[in-house]
């Protein structure tokens, strides 16, 4: 038996299915064929067992149904569109539940309600939670109405078999099928977890491949350049090859420290900053003993300035190791948070500069990194006073 069900399915869905970008599409298109192909077998049930025995029950409800589930398959088989038939399926089903509710006066219908619950489960899962809405709204208000104003005006006949076997019937298959979608929305549930967690990983282990690249084509171009300068005689040209490689290192630091995350957040928190800013230290330090403090909240900045930050604090703290802390002294980072703004405050006790002079390419370039955070920058600095740099920029969404 299954094997028939399994060739009659490929031959519907088949190719229609592997189209499907994701799972929760196949999940819905599977859930469309099965419900109205076992609908269609089970309705067979009844129809051949009361005509054998020429037994009276609702002809028209039933052979509408199945006149309503071999469309649907065959609007699956060719159109291959599975929200349109959702939605013929659901209207059409909603429908003809609502006319023999109103037209059929001599049969109490305990089945309705089960019919209008499990059309709002199958709408919301294959069309949209407003889908759902309606037909159990819509549904559910029909049942009150035909509870309080037409079944007390109508004689209702006795029990008979027919009757009986339909109320079973209409019990057992009905509360099947509403444990079917429950399960469904269960287990697509679990496998939609299970998927989100894998894709997680997936970016994860992307990310940290990307960013270990990254890091090793960095230090590569520092080391042609280190090699470069050995050619160099000039003493103010190679001060900026020099220069010019510990910004590239500097970058290449940056991405080891995205690299080594084990979360896959890679956004600058107050631990990633610490650690970024001792090994800036020890890659700028000359043999200095620095004591480096910090009190940062836990500061977060838009991924795309990850770089152009790591590059500022770069060179605060290779400015301050070169011409500000000569032997011994402290560096400070300290930050605070007002709602979005973000005030990021450095100092160091070094010798200070005068700010009214004019600035070099080092101040130059963290002036333009600070205006592609969309951020501004404050230098305050008196000569033998240390340098207090203050930089506020507003967080933003991703």
């Amino acid at each position: 038996m299954i094997p028939l069900y399994d060739k009659i399915k490929e031959f519907i869905i088949g190719e229609f299915k592997i189209d499907q970008s994701d799972f929760y599409s196949q999940e819905k298109l599977n859930l469309t064929f099965n419900f109205v192909f076992i609908g269609f077998t089970v309705l067979l049930i009844p129809i051949i067992f009361f005509e054998m025995f020429s037994v009276q029950y609702e002809r028209l409800g039933v052979w509408l149904s199945e006149l309503l589930c071999i469309t649907i398959l065959l609007v699956l088989k060719y159109q291959k569109n599975q929200f349109l038939a959702s939605l013929i399926f659901s209207n059409t089903f909603f429908t003809i539940c609502i006319l023999n509710l109103f037209f059929n006066p001599q049969t109490i219908h305990f089945g309705f309600p089960f019919w209008i619950m499990i059309i709002a489960l199958y709408s919301v899962f294959t069309l949209s939670l407003f889908w759902g809405i309606i037909f159990g709204s819509f549904g559910a208000l029909s049942f009150i109405f035909y509870k309080f104003f037409i079944i007390s005006n109508i004689e209702i006949v006795q029990n008979s078999a027919s009757m009986n076997i339909a109320f079973i019937f209409e019990v057992i298959f009905g509360s099947l099928l509403i444990l079917y979608l429950i399960n469904l929305y269960l287990k697509t549930s679990r496998k939609a977890e299970k998927e989100l967690i894998k894709q997680n990983d997936d970016k994860t282990i992307l990310l940290k491949e990307v960013h270990h690249r990254v890091k090793n084509n960095l230090q590569l171009i520092s080391s042609i350049l280190r090699i470069q300068s050995r050619k160099i005689s000039d003493p103010k040209s190679l001060e900026i090859f020099e220069l010019s490689q510990n910004r590239i290192y500097a970058m290449a630091l940056i991405h080891e420290r995205l690299y080594k995350e084990d979360k896959q957040q890679f956004k600058l928190n107050a631990e990633y900053i610490e650690k970024l800013a001792l090994d800036l230290i020890n890659l700028n330090s000359n043999n200095q003993k620095i004591n480096f403090k910090t009190s940062l909240q836990h500061t977060t900045i838009q991924q795309k300035n990850i770089i152009s930050f790591g590059l500022i604090l770069n060179e605060l703290i290779s400015n301050s190791l070169k011409h500000g802390v000569k032997n011994e002294g402290d560096i400070e980072l300290t930050s605070s948070i007002d709602k979005n703004q973000v005030k990021l405050t450095y100092r160091d006790n070094g010798i200070g500069f005068d700010v009214n002079s004019k600035p070099g390419f080092g101040l130059e370039l963290i002036e333009s990194l600070s205006e592609q955070m969309n951020g501004n920058v404050v230098f305050e600095s008196n000569p033998g006073e240390g340098v207090q740099v203050i930089i506020e920029y507003i967080i933003k969404s991703n």
